[in-house]
């Protein structure tokens, strides 16, 4: 994200996407990549479990702070002597 001269913007765009993730006003988050949510953890992949643990005011919060944190350590990664 930080060294490709084809995309010279994608660290900001993410920082910019992360951003507008965490100001987003949500109650259930819905996710790509649910193991990134822990939706497994709350129903499984027939549907089985207890759904109101799935509305949480702050899941986007959390999941951009997350997100912040692995662009973060990709970006401190890339910059790293190899």
């Amino acid at each position: 994200y930080g060294g490709d001269d084809r995309y010279p913007n994608a660290a900001s765009d993410m920082t910019w996407s992360i951003a507008a993730l965490a100001a987003a006003p949500c109650d259930i988050l819905i996710a790509a990549h649910p193991n990134f949510t822990g939706l497994w953890s709350i129903i499984d992949e027939h549907g089985n479990g207890d759904r109101t643990k799935l509305i949480d005011s702050s899941s986007c919060t959390r999941y951009a702070a997350a997100g912040r944190e692995r662009l973060e350590k990709r970006l401190a990664d890339e910059r790293s002597p190899q």
